[in-house]
């Protein structure tokens, strides 16, 4: 999906950053993305959201996710604000023939959540909660100069004893644009992310926290975990999504705005046995009761998102900053 391959692509940036991949190997890796990418099948510079990994053929029903375009295109742009020359100007390129125009509503100045191109149907629903991981599809729309910066004002801000709210009260709702973009003291969304950690801290358990959308301790008919937005009552327009199921993934992004009490969770999580070979695992579900039963997968943006959130923490805001630095 396009989140996976950014998620990927900037990863491969953030373990160059930290002395995980040398240079040439770093590169190389893009160069082989980039090769695939450019021979997918797209609509209007976007690609699908789900292709078959063996043919490259785009599964039916056909869907262009404005979000997860969004995603990509920052991905590509922050990772050619990371390399030089041809490869950089390959990433820009790909980025730059995304049309968002497609997928924006020059009325209402929202994006709507996709294209069914199967029935060549807009999405009725739109985009429009600041507190979203839409802020990285607006801004990049905006950088490229494809909709205008009246665009970030029309994001709403509905709020609750002084917390802005999200949809679903998820950490990753909160947090996971800040991967990217940067954050300044004494904004709202700085607020608003102190604020959801201080509320997150609070619903947690023994010093872990980091309720989300995740994987959990349920199957669905072909015996992979089932997964779902899990949010807090407090924080959330739609208190449906109410779980308690926490998520390792979740406490890294919080390394930002609360390095302390996020590195003292994963700690935690690590000596409560939520770590294996491959790093720490998807969640922990204590739907049950205190006992929690662990969610062994990995998932592979959850992945990179511990990845990248540790590069930020220690890198001084690296990949932000990278994004920035282009014109």
């Amino acid at each position: 999906s396009p989140t996976n391959i950014a998620m990927y692509l900037i990863s491969c940036v953030a373990a160059r950053e930290m002395g995980f991949l040398g240079e040439g190997e770093m590169r190389g890796r893009m160069e082989q993305t980039l090769d695939t990418l450019e021979k997918m099948e797209k609509w209007h510079g976007h690609i699908y959201n789900w292709y078959a990994t063996d043919s490259l053929m785009p599964l039916k029903p056909r869907y262009v996710s404005a979000v997860d375009s969004g995603n990509l295109a920052a991905g590509l742009l922050a990772c050619a604000g990371a390399v030089e020359g041809p490869l950089a100007g390959r990433m820009e390129k790909m980025a730059r023939a995304m049309d968002f125009t497609r997928l924006y509503d020059a009325r209402r100045k929202l994006f709507h959540i996709g294209e069914d191109v199967e029935k060549g149907r807009m999405s009725a629903s739109y985009y429009d909660l600041l507190a979203s991981e839409s802020r990285i599809l607006v801004f990049t729309a905006m950088r490229m100069g494809q909709i205008p910066p009246e665009s970030w004002r029309k994001m709403g801000r509905p709020t609750s004893g002084g917390a802005l709210l999200s949809w679903s009260g998820t950490m990753f709702e909160y947090l996971m644009g800040a991967l990217l973009l940067p954050s300044y003291p004494g904004s709202t969304l700085s607020a608003a992310q102190h604020a959801c950690v201080r509320a997150q801290q609070k619903h947690g358990r023994e010093g872990v926290f980091g309720v989300s959308e995740s994987g959990y301790a349920q199957y669905d008919q072909e015996l992979n975990y089932r997964y779902q937005a899990f949010g807090l009552r407090e924080l959330a327009l739609d208190s449906r999504c109410e779980g308690d199921v926490i998520a390792p993934y979740a406490a890294a992004l919080a390394l930002r705005c609360a390095p302390q009490a996020a590195c003292e969770a994963l700690l935690r999580m690590q000596q409560r046995g939520w770590y294996g070979d491959q790093g720490f695992y998807e969640a922990a579900d204590f739907t049950a009761g205190a006992q929690e039963t662990l969610v062994y997968s990995h998932m592979a943006h959850h992945q990179g998102m511990i990845l990248c959130a540790i590069c930020n923490a220690l890198c001084g805001d690296y990949l932000p900053r990278v994004l920035q630095s282009l014109p």
